[in-house]
């Protein structure tokens, strides 16, 4: 006597909700960076980007309140004030001086020009200087007067100065005989040298305009010197470029 039992099961596919949208998972695995032999070129070519740190320290703020602070006082709105008219100050370079000293010292200088015309300008100057001592003849005085002018035209400029200059003084000197006791010199010879002299320039002016223009410049020195025994010497040049 036998029995047989047989059984049949089928597995219905599971639906899909057509509501539900299809999802894919990712996951990234992190893992320490472990350079092999080939990545050696990359490291010793490349910063090192770490910060590493080795001590922290551990700070702390007292008495600090947050609080805005908010100041408004003294502020206002600027009003514009008009600056009260003040004639301009007119500089000068004229001068005069006198002074004394010791030795009877005498001193006097002066320096006058005029400076009202912006293109020209002129004036002269003076100076005096003097000084005695105890012994005879021992004395000296020089003196220096002159004047200059300038004017400045469209293409030149045209300066000068005449001037003269004068220096006396004595040949003096304790000189005795063999003795010891005669003074050989007991008058003093007095001397003086005199001179005389003058100085004139032109030159052109820069043409901004042109820069291919000629540049030229011509000037005359000349001097007439002379002493109390009639020695004489006089001298003229001219020069230019």
């Amino acid at each position: 006597m036998g029995v047989g039992l047989n059984s049949f099961a089928q597995e219905t596919g599971k639906k899909n909700d057509p509501e539900k949208p299809v999802t894919i998972d990712s996951f990234d695995v992190v893992r320490d960076y472990k350079p092999i032999l080939a990545d050696a070129v990359k490291i010793r070519r490349s910063p090192d980007m770490t910060n590493k740190r080795e001590y922290q320290p551990k700070l702390s703020y007292n008495n600090i309140l947050d609080k805005k602070l908010d100041i408004n006082t003294g502020l206002k709105q600027l009003n514009v004030q008009e600056i009260p008219f003040a004639q301009p100050f007119e500089h000068s370079s004229n001068y005069v001086k006198f002074g004394i000293g010791n030795y009877n010292s005498i001193l006097g200088e002066a320096y006058l020009a005029s400076e009202q015309f912006e293109n020209t300008r002129f004036g002269l100057f003076a100076k005096h200087l003097s000084q005695k001592g105890n012994i005879d003849g021992q004395k000296f005085s020089t003196q220096d007067i002159g004047i200059f002018g300038r004017r400045v035209l469209d293409a030149v400029t045209v300066k000068g100065t005449i001037g003269y200059n004068r220096y006396g003084t004595n040949f003096y000197g304790q000189t005795f005989d063999q003795s010891g006791t005669t003074l050989l010199n007991t008058t003093p010879d007095k001397q003086t040298f005199t001179d005389i002299y003058l100085n004139g320039e032109l030159s052109s002016n820069v043409d901004p305009k042109n820069e291919q223009a000629l540049s030229y410049s011509a000037k005359v020195d000349g001097y007439l010197f002379k002493d109390a025994y009639k020695a004489k010497e006089n001298s003229i040049a001219l020069s230019g470029i």
